[in-house]
């Protein structure tokens, strides 16, 4: 019974050493119009930028928490990285401009994903994914008609990308780790020798 319990607790150790952090994406704390940086969120950003709006467009109906949300820059496609697996969870997109806009999403990596998202600039539509295994994803619009707005164009408004990505593990980790399996090792000899 004490070896079943010692062989939990490292167990425990062990599996607690290597984990993916969920983590819900909302822009905040970037200059409007800015690029979104590499590194947010554990990922690698193309032709995203940063909006807070001030005026009434689809920019500020796409807005589900804080104050700004992310855009593809000049209407053209879009994509985040890493070169660690992620998983992406689900999303809110919003038409800039444009009623009935196509957003066309592509995942690559263990599997590859496809789908396309209808849009319009009055509120953000929730887009669940749970797409695994990524190692990219592109975003590109299209079609659509004005709504209205003083703008024009095939942009998208994104806020609240939820994604998982693996947790790089840092020096106490690997601690962690070698404690736990350290543990196993002497439980085991400690039996054996029993």
């Amino acid at each position: 019974m004490k070896f079943t319990k010692t062989l939990l607790v490292a167990a425990l150790l062990v599996t607690g050493a290597i984990h993916a952090s969920a983590e819900t994406l909302t822009f905040e704390g970037f200059s409007s119009m800015s690029s979104v940086p590499n590194g947010y969120g554990g990922l690698n950003w193309s032709n995203f930028s940063v909006n807070s709006p001030t005026s009434t467009s689809g920019y500020l109906n796409g807005i589900v928490s804080g104050t700004s949300v992310a855009y593809n820059s000049w209407a053209n496609p879009a994509s985040i990285s890493s070169t660690t697996a992620f998983t992406l969870n689900s999303g809110f997109f919003t038409g800039a401009w444009n009623d009935g806009l196509t957003i066309h999403v592509t995942g690559t990596g263990a599997s590859n994903y496809s789908a396309d998202i209808l849009v319009n600039t009055a509120s953000p539509t929730n887009y669940v994914f749970n797409w695994t295994g990524l190692t990219a994803v592109n975003f590109s619009s299209s079609g659509g008609t004005p709504a209205g707005y003083s703008g024009s164009g095939t942009h998208f408004a994104m806020d609240n990308l939820t994604i998982n990505v693996a947790a790089v593990p840092e020096p106490e980790t690997y601690a962690l780790l070698l404690a736990g399996l350290g543990i196993i090792g002497a439980a085991a000899r400690r039996r054996k020798s029993a």
